[in-house]
């Protein structure tokens, strides 16, 4: 099998129709949004599950549209069992300052450029082409090979519980939206919201942060006053009439990952406590207090949730945004990843026993339970093979803080597609999921082909 496998993959033809494939996903715009007539989540994701699902049909491939939410492409095999893989067509916003056209396309004859590329369009493109290899080789699998193609996991992965809802998981599935090896385990995730206070006494504005889950790299606040102290690295200051725009920076991170971060919004409430800037006896002032005691590491110990483990380790909580409503209030956004085998309901209980001295309760805007799944059961060793067969990396089993469609279904795990140690194509801060100039290398491509190609093979000998 595996000669057979590296020949297909060698194999021009089919090495244009991964490019081609992944070139014509990325030309939708598929930013998941708003329902619009059929679509829930909006025409541009939609017009791409159509296109993805007319195409495998002309391959011969059974197609399923599960309302637009989702899609299936099946691979029928002579059992009962099914064996899913799990991808999505939806992506981020393109965002600022690409150096090529997002939603274009674009193969410079070792890397293929564009929203998606490796945030998961690849993932479906290598699920199809190693589901292909069966096809063309007439090779029956024991089980049906099901790649479902959601439409909504970066805008809360609400396209899976209808999927759910009308028929069964498959037996066993695997999600290639993170790294290899194997990640048999996902941190809970929570996203909470408090008002810590009103703006007064000064302060008439501030704002920090973009989005929940990644450590806020800009914050900034709006005073009555126009004299300051000396500004120290990070901080800046204009003058707008007879108010003070103090913005703050500091470094970004993901949620799960918040180590070497700065968080701006308490750099700047820092500097503003430090400094008087504004009046002490003010709610505000109580309120910036506040938030430097609850926020004061990125591990939960000031709302009381600290907490380590062995398999997961430790909590991660992070101030994500900050933003001033209309009436005033000050509504802080915190995202905690924490052990799965933690209890949510009792975390929700110790940070609002932190939030009662400042007349505060936290609101809960996401939650999802994480998993683990045993590094020892067969079907993982299956994928764990497989990849060793194909790449020279350690093959041990991990756990995340991050989030994947894995932990919406039962029996499921994370495999793929990133190759660990691989170099930066474009350097820091370039290329990678959600960041501008995202791309996959045609070779790591066609690597996970092989990868999904023996492990279907592997998980054969299973069932």
């Amino acid at each position: 099998m595996n000669n057979k496998a590296e020949s297909y993959v060698n194999d021009p033809r089919i090495r244009q129709a991964a490019v081609d494939g992944l070139i014509k996903l990325i030309s939708y715009p598929s930013v998941s949004s708003s329902p619009e007539g059929k679509y829930p989540f909006g025409r541009p994701v939609g017009e791409l599950l159509d296109h993805v699902l007319s195409e495998a049909e002309k391959k011969g491939f059974e197609a399923e549209n599960h309302d637009y939410y989702c899609g299936s492409l099946l691979l029928k095999g002579k059992g009962d069992k099914e064996i899913g893989i799990l991808s999505h067509l939806d992506v981020v916003p393109a965002g600022n300052g690409w150096s090529f056209e997002p939603f274009k396309g674009i193969f410079d004859g070792n890397v293929i450029i564009g929203r998606g590329a490796c945030d998961n369009k690849d993932a479906a493109v290598a699920a199809m082409l190693a589901m292909n290899f069966f096809k063309e080789n007439n090779i029956e699998l024991p089980f049906t090979v099901r790649l479902i193609l959601g439409c909504s996991e970066e805008t809360g992965m609400g396209d899976l519980p209808h999927f759910l809802e009308s028929r069964p998981a498959p037996d066993f599935t695997f999600t290639p939206d993170s790294t290899y090896p194997v990640c048999v385990g996902e941190k809970g995730i929570a996203a909470l919201e408090f008002t810590i206070g009103k703006t007064d006494g000064g302060l008439i504005s501030v704002n920090g942060g973009t989005v929940s889950n990644a450590v806020a790299d800009l914050a900034e606040a709006v005073i009555a006053k126009t004299d300051l102290p000396e500004l120290p690295e990070g901080i800046e200051a204009v003058t707008e009439g007879d108010t003070l725009r103090i913005v703050a920076h500091g470094t970004s991170a993901h949620a799960s990952r918040p180590e070497g971060s700065v968080n701006a919004i308490t750099k700047l409430a820092a500097f503003i406590v430090e400094n008087g800037l504004i009046d002490k006896a003010s709610s505000s002032f109580k309120a910036l207090e506040a938030l430097l005691e609850l926020f004061k590491d990125n591990y939960g110990s000031g709302l009381g949730i600290a907490a380590d483990s062995e398999v997961f380790g430790r909590l991660t909580c992070v101030g994500g945004v900050i933003r001033t409503e209309e009436d005033g209030s000050i509504v802080q956004n915190c995202n905690i990843r924490y052990p799965a085998e933690m209890k949510f309901p009792a975390i929700l209980d110790a940070i609002n026993d932190s939030l009662r001295p400042y007349g505060s309760e936290a609101m809960v805007i996401e939650q999802s339970e994480g998993y683990y799944s045993s590094p020892d059961k067969p079907q993982v060793r299956a994928l764990t093979d497989a990849c060793s067969a194909v790449l020279d990396i350690d093959t041990t089993p991990y756990v995340m803080g991050g989030g994947t469609y894995s932990r919406h279904f039962p029996n499921a795990v994370t495999f793929g597609m990133g190759i660990p140690g691989q170099p930066d194509y474009f350097g820091p801060g370039k290329g990678t999921p959600h960041q501008r100039d995202e791309y996959t290398p045609l070779d790591s491509l066609m690597k996970s082909v092989k990868i999904f190609i023996l492990a279907l093979d592997n998980l054969a000998k299973l069932y």
